[in-house]
């Protein structure tokens, strides 16, 4: 369950941009977005590879080092991790692929914003005639 949380809010920190921690905040104004989705999915799935057998003190400092390394990067380090993310994302079977893009949408569909109330002030009633 502790893993799982990690795993959760390391995802969260990561797709949210996690403020200055991550990057410079891109052209729309979010931090973080030098990531494509998918990159930021092989991301994640690196940070659970590498701490997997790690206690949770261990993954505490490794999680603060990654925030620390992320912050520091310069445009060739974020383009060189943009890379050797996409060539873990190039090297996953399709069927793998397919799963991972089905959660991004998921997510994608959980975070959109509720769409606009209809301002029609019959809508659902009946009309008289």
């Amino acid at each position: 369950m502790r893993k799982s949380l990690f795993l959760k809010s390391l995802m969260t920190i990561v797709l949210l941009g996690g403020g200055a921690a991550l990057a410079q905040p891109a052209a729309g104004g979010r931090a973080g977005t030098f990531l494509t989705p998918e990159q930021r999915a092989m991301f994640v799935e690196q940070a659970r590879e590498q701490t997997q057998n790690m206690t949770a003190e261990q993954r505490r400092s490794w999680r603060r080092d990654q925030f620390t390394r992320l912050a520091a990067m310069s445009d060739a380090d974020k383009a060189k991790l943009k890379a050797d993310m996409q060539a873990r994302w190039d090297a996953l079977p399709q069927a793998r692929k397919d799963e991972v893009e089905q959660r991004i949408a998921a997510r994608a569909q959980r975070s959109a914003p509720p769409p606009a109330p209809d301002m029609n002030p019959n809508q659902g009633q009946a009309v008289a005639q």
